[in-house]
């Protein structure tokens, strides 16, 4: 949550909502101001982001694709358990290993 009271995802979370369908495309440029406004993110995508017309939905797509591999943003990864623990009761997750709970 920010300071005007409203929640403001971060760029990570904002792909990850875009892709569950949860943001709208015509809701990135208002975000993107945001986040440049609370300097959370600053690339020169963000900021052609920010002031592009919010019904050019493709257009606002690519922007967001272009903000991303400006700044890094982690991508989830899907699990490599597929649902079951493996490897001795531990789950690889984005080259990493974390214990499984239960297992």
């Amino acid at each position: 949550m920010r300071s005007d009271g409203c929640a403001l995802p971060d760029l990570t979370q904002t792909l990850v909502l875009r892709q569950l369908g949860l943001v709208r495309t015509d809701q990135l440029p208002d975000l993107a101001a945001r986040w440049l406004a609370a300097d959370m993110t600053d690339s020169p995508s963000t900021r052609r982001l920010a002031w592009h017309n919010p019904r050019d939905s493709w257009a606002v797509d690519q922007l967001l694709a272009d903000a991303a591999a400006e700044t890094g943003p982690l991508h989830p990864r899907a699990t490599h358990c597929g649902g079951r623990a493996r490897d001795g009761g531990e789950c690889r997750v984005s080259g990493r290993v974390s214990g499984v709970a239960g297992a």
